[in-house]
């Protein structure tokens, strides 16, 4: 029986990564795959279960919270004192990220895989050298978010002729292979659930948004879009639902009003999703989307600001929704409008995002993955 091992900095259940690994390793566990998940440290916010999944933490004491040497750098530049603390804090997460490294190498060496799924570049200096050319390194954001982050990038390509390298999109791919990286290959993200329903959008009458309620993701932006298009009494019997958790939730929830309501997090996205009409989104960046083709697959067109390079492989411009340029506030509130006044066109989206959703099923997705295990078998 063959062995995939995946490997993740944290055991965050109600994480994007996470839910990518269990989608996955459910599948191939019922294809006769043993599976194990690895997490160098535990969560901040752990809400699901594993799903019967093999999982490992190897330090469960500490969680991921990692001093950097831009740490103290800027720790000095605000005076001796504060900067040798920070020194302090650094020298110490050194010394348990290698102690960490350590019992990484010796649980994968136990484990003795015959395919390793990294998610996270941290987690490659814990994989023995031995096990580096079965390795799969997936970068979970956009190629742009690597060339900002110039020391992950210099890491990877110090590695690139011993991995195996996977991209979210065909942009993301071609600008890797352009940089030199060309042992990679493109693979979307799988959708978590399929349904055979499709909501009734002209019908729900419901805005909704999923996310993680970060500074990246612009809630408030996309309350103040909202707002300004509920002023119209036509659209009084429109409502805005906020799903998420995160650092602005207080924020968010000040926001509340008869028409925008804030629902916390969900642990049912198809359940929602099935009772609204619009999908929203207004990150400044995304990797790639699964809340928005998550929402193609309960049949919701989405209204976006363009996040960059993914953009235009996540969101089919006129026809699964609407591609807005970042920031551009007139613009979303134009489009928003048109949407929930056009039934046709609401309703023709519809159909074409619940078309284009099958891309991201998961038997098509994981048929790609065993291709690349077939690559990597062929050549050990």
């Amino acid at each position: 029986m063959k062995k995939i091992l995946f490997l993740q900095i944290r055991d965050d259940t109600n994480g994007g990564i996470w839910f990518v690994h269990k989608t996955l390793a459910t599948s191939f566990m019922e294809m006769g795959y043993d599976v194990k998940i690895i997490s160098i440290r535990k969560a901040n916010i752990k809400v699901c279960d594993t799903y019967n999944i093999s999982e490992e933490v190897i330090n469960l004491k500490d969680k991921w919270e990692i001093t950097h040497k831009k740490d103290v750098y800027h720790g000095f530049k605000k005076g001796p004192l504060y900067g040798t603390k920070v020194l302090f804090q650094y020298l110490n997460d050194y010394v348990k990220l290698k102690k960490d490294y350590r019992h990484l190498k010796k649980a994968i060496i136990n484990y003795n895989p015959n395919y390793i799924v990294a998610s996270h570049y941290q987690v490659l200096p814990g994989i023995p050298k031995k096990y580096l050319k079965m390795t799969i390194n997936v970068h979970h954001t956009s190629y742009e978010m690597l060339n900002i982050y110039t020391d992950n990038k210099k890491k990877l390509l110090k590695l690139k002729k011993k991995l195996y390298f996977v991209w979210l999109s065909q942009n993301s791919l071609k600008k890797a292979l352009d940089d030199g990286f060309k042992n990679s290959f493109h693979i979307y993200n799988p959708l978590k659930f399929e349904i055979d329903l499709v909501a009734n959008v002209t019908k729900n009458k419901k805005l909704i948004t999923i996310a993680r309620l970060s500074d990246e993701k612009q809630i408030p932006l996309m309350i103040k879009i909202v707002k300004e298009v509920f002023k119209k009494e036509q659209f009084k019997d429109w409502s805005f639902d906020i799903y998420g958790y995160g650092e602005l939730e207080e924020e968010v929830k000040k926001e509340e009003t008869k028409q925008i309501h804030f629902m916390g997090a969900t642990n049912a996205p198809s359940k929602v999703l099935l009772h609204s009409s619009i999908y929203l989104c207004t990150s400044k960046f995304e990797g790639f989307s699964l809340s928005i083709i998550e929402g193609y697959e309960c049949g919701l067109p989405c209204i976006s600001f363009d996040f960059g390079e993914t953009a235009n492989e996540t969101i089919l411009d006129n026809k699964t929704g609407f591609l807005v340029k970042q920031n551009d506030i007139e613009s979303f509130v134009q489009k928003l409008e048109e949407l929930m006044t056009d039934n046709d066109k609401l309703m023709q989206m519809s159909i074409q995002a619940k078309q284009y959703s099958k891309q991201f099923h998961k038997q098509k997705i994981v048929n790609e993955w065993l291709h690349l295990f077939e690559k990597i078998d062929k050549e050990d």
